[in-house]
């Protein structure tokens, strides 16, 4: 007995109506297939952004160092300089140094006999001081109390007349100047939370002041420096060259925003509910600045009537994250382009000179010829006829944006090698603006509006003050006295 085998099925054996359905289930199946294909693509894109967006930490985009988490080392960005390892020709250096004010003096004695004879050394006149050392140390330091006493008499006539107390001692007990000036200056300008800086007090001098206290005395001074500050923000108005960044900061559980301006001489900072132009508008040295603004690019910053400079450093993160993700060569010629740039241009400085039209024009040119490689791998992504979503900007990757940056402001990156004013980076602003943010890594945030704004207060005086090789305890001293000394 044999098995019958199953006759083919093909279209010219089928009827026209079953020929119908099967085309029918097959067109269906295609367009399933079609659209798991559209999306995989879809999650391979998706994919693909997360993985780089997972791959976005302090060493290739503006994501702080903080969060990298534990573990994470990357090599820097900076090349290897051809200069010997150690301090340099001219540098000072920070040996200590014989003092010629000697406090104390201590005669260390011959010993009773000579060593080789045995005879004795007590009547041989030696030579004092041919070789000495010195001891620099703290003296016990304890407070000192100055009591004030008013006098009490009586005129011949019978009246009675009593000396009076200076202004300033309101209270039978208080603590002086230097004392508030020593509490300021560790709550603020080394940033000791109250309590902390209380307890201070206490163990380096003896001295018990309560924590409300020293919020008390930040009060105080920042009161009597808001015009020393004042100064300081119209100084800057001036200038020539200016770097510019904001940071959020907590002030209680609400986010607020900290705006600097600031140069290798001057700081100034402030505190405003908002980021964008209202803030920046309100302090009023953007509004009237004509000279040359540095700063990340953020747009808010492109809405004034001044020139502009682009902070390169960023770019060399963002074009260290693109060359990662993407390995697109165009990227990394561009990071080398920007840093024998800026090298270029130190080197010419050191012998003070500029960079000349001729080097100029070729560092434009290599930088102009880049962007247009890298605009041909990376093109304007268009909106898809069948997308769901038709209103709009199309999302374009984070090459191309970099890309159209780099090509639209192509005279704000470069401006370093067009004015000799005009440095590499914005590092200026990311150094100020730090001790925003550690002020608060410390304390974990500010308490009220007016600790915030104290803070700006006091920082922008101080901090200007330092740059300036002023001692700040002795300013803050004699601001208690109401004569701070300026800061411009």
């Amino acid at each position: 007995m044999t098995d019958n085998p199953t006759p083919e099925i093909t279209l010219e054996s089928m009827s026209h109506a079953d020929a119908i359905i099967c085309v029918k289930m097959l067109l269906a199946r295609l367009e399933t297939l079609e659209g798991l294909q559209k999306i995989v693509l879809e999650q391979q894109k998706e994919i693909a952004r997360l993985k780089a967006r997972l791959s976005k930490d302090s060493h290739n985009s503006s994501k702080p160092s903080s969060s990298d988490g534990l573990g994470k080392r990357y090599k820097s960005l900076r090349t290897k300089s051809e200069n010997k390892a150690g301090g340099k020709v001219g540098h000072s250096g920070t040996t200590l140094k014989k003092s010629a004010h000697i406090d104390h003096i201590i005669v260390h004695p011959l010993p009773e006999k000579c060593d080789i004879c045995g005879d004795s050394l007590s009547d041989v006149i030696g030579t004092e001081g041919s070789e000495t050392r010195q001891v620099i140390d703290l003296p016990a330091i304890r407070f000192q109390v100055t009591e004030h006493r008013i006098i009490h008499a009586q005129c011949r006539c019978g009246a009675q007349h009593c000396s009076q107390f200076p202004k300033d001692l309101v209270s039978a007990v208080q603590y002086g100047t230097s004392v508030r000036a020593a509490a300021v200056y560790l709550n603020q300008y080394q940033q000791i939370p109250f309590q902390r800086c209380a307890d201070a007090m206490r163990d380096l001098f003896g001295i018990h002041i309560a924590a409300s206290s020293v919020v008390n005395y930040t009060e105080q001074v920042a009161l009597l420096l808001r015009p020393k500050v004042a100064q300081i923000k119209a100084a800057l108005v001036s200038q020539h060259v200016v770097h510019f960044d904001e940071t959020g900061l907590r002030q209680g559980k609400t986010l607020v925003w900290a705006h600097s301006a600031s140069t290798s001489e001057l700081t100034w900072y402030g505190v405003h509910q908002k980021r964008g132009n209202e803030a920046i508008n309100s302090f009023d040295i953007l509004t009237q600045f004509k000279g040359v603004a540095i700063h990340d690019g953020w747009k808010a910053y492109r809405q004034y009537a001044c020139l502009h400079s682009l902070c390169n450093a960023h770019h060399l993160r963002e074009l260290l994250f693109v060359f990662e993700t993407t390995k697109q060569t165009w990227s990394r010629e561009m990071m080398h382009l920007l840093c024998e740039a800026k090298k270029q241009k130190a080197a010419m400085q050191n012998d003070q000179l500029d960079l000349n039209c001729k080097q100029i024009e070729d560092i434009k040119q290599r930088y102009l010829a880049l962007v247009e490689r890298g605009m041909k791998v990376n093109p304007v992504r268009q909106r898809e006829s069948d997308s769901k979503r038709q209103y709009g900007s199309v999302k374009q990757t984070d090459a191309t944006n970099l890309l159209r940056r780099l090509f639209d402001y192509s005279e704000d990156v470069l401006r370093f090698t067009t004015d000799p004013n005009v440095p590499f980076d914005n590092n200026q602003a990311e150094r100020d603006i730090r001790m925003i943010k550690l002020k608060q890594k410390i304390s974990g945030c500010f308490r009220s509006w007016e600790g915030v704004d104290y803070f700006c207060t006091i920082r922008s005086y101080l901090s200007t003050l330092r740059k300036n090789k002023h001692n700040l305890f002795e300013a803050l001293t004699d601001a208690f006295n109401g004569r701070a000394p300026s800061a411009v």
